[in-house]
């Protein structure tokens, strides 16, 4: 058994600033050289104190903030990429691309109001930037808005029909909506493009371990994680199969790794509970139970699940306690099938 649980997207964009739509484009100067090389060396720290010498000589120079928004990003230092942005805007205000980025930059901050109000201006500046268009949808999903997410995809679609990253944003809104056959489909129209796209494989696997395809969706998710080793969902949607094909050990190993890689969902507890439950680690099971409880005090599957390993431990009363606040909720225990 396993819970099913709701696909949350991994943010698949990157801070990658163009110049095509500025109207102040700078003169390259040896700083930059000397900061692009560097940047191409990940020696992003080195990159930003060459930056920080060109942006003193020359307050305006629009590509040096750019690149050092860009060394931000990559540090995960989102307030200073945001404040480059700030002040590319300032330099360049009618640049959709800027907007953007910066909406890009607030997702990653999960400041999503502000996310949205950048996504608007780019597309108010430029209707047909698909690019913004696909930003939004990534966006849509994670503020719990698949149904938004597919109108934003399909639009960014039809505005650009080579765009992986929208099929891929169409296809975890599906997931998460309990279409599966619909998500298979908008994820291989991802591969289709990007062969090596390790967001579509692991929404691709995990479609295919909800519709019970369980050794192609293991077989999918470890594509992913091949392609992308710290990808949350991925092993996240992989221990669930596991768990179906009885592998309890290879699923406690994914729930963890998930853990470890940021997906603090009380699924991924639940479920790594209820692999416990079958290793006969019951105290480990209790402890995860609880944890998933502390995430949400109203998971009916966390208060099941801890209803029955109160039952191996001879706690009849604590069963029964648990199984009827569970029930309390409406919760379906066919849900863990």
């Amino acid at each position: 058994m396993f819970e099913r649980q709701i696909r949350y997207p991994v943010i698949a964009v990157c801070c990658v600033v163009l110049f095509s739509g500025c109207t102040k484009r700078p003169i390259r100067t040896e700083l930059d050289d000397q900061a692009y090389k560097l940047m191409q060396s990940q020696s992003y720290k080195a990159a930003i104190e060459c930056l920080d010498l060109a942006i003193s000589q020359n307050p305006e120079d629009s590509r040096a903030y750019s690149e050092r928004a860009l060394a931000y990003s990559y540090l995960g230092q989102r307030d200073k990429q945001i404040a480059d942005l700030n002040k590319m805007i300032e330099l360049d205000s009618n640049n959709a691309n800027l907007y953007k980025e910066r909406a890009s930059a607030y997702l990653w901050t999960h400041d999503y109001a502000k996310a949205f109000a950048d996504i608007d201006k780019a597309i108010g500046i430029n209707p047909k930037l698909s690019a913004a268009y696909t930003l939004r949808a990534n966006v849509d999903n994670w503020s719990q808005k698949p149904e938004d997410a597919i109108k934003d995809a399909t639009k960014a679609i039809e505005l650009d029909s080579k765009d992986a990253e929208a099929y891929c944003n169409r296809a975890q809104a599906h997931l998460m909506l309990q279409q599966p056959q619909d998500a298979i489909s908008d994820s291989n129209a991802a591969l289709g493009l990007n062969a090596q796209n390790p967001v579509a494989y692991g929404t691709l696997g995990t479609a295919q371990i909800s519709m019970q395809v369980y050794k192609d969706g293991i077989l999918n998710c470890g594509k992913a994680i091949q392609l992308s080793p710290e990808y949350a969902q991925a092993y996240q949607g992989r221990a669930a199969g596991f768990l179906k094909l009885g592998q309890s050990r290879e699923a406690i190993g994914d729930c963890s790794r998930a853990l470890l890689y940021g997906a603090q969902e009380p699924s991924v507890y639940v479920n790594r509970a209820l692999a416990y439950l079958r290793t006969g680690e019951f105290k480990n099971a209790l402890a995860d139970c609880g944890s998933a409880l502390k995430l949400n005090p109203k998971s009916g599957a966390a208060l099941y699940v801890q209803s029955m390993v109160f039952e191996k431990l001879g706690q009849r009363a604590k069963a029964k306690e648990a199984k009827a606040q569970a029930t309390a909720l409406n919760f379906d225990p066919s849900t863990l099938l």
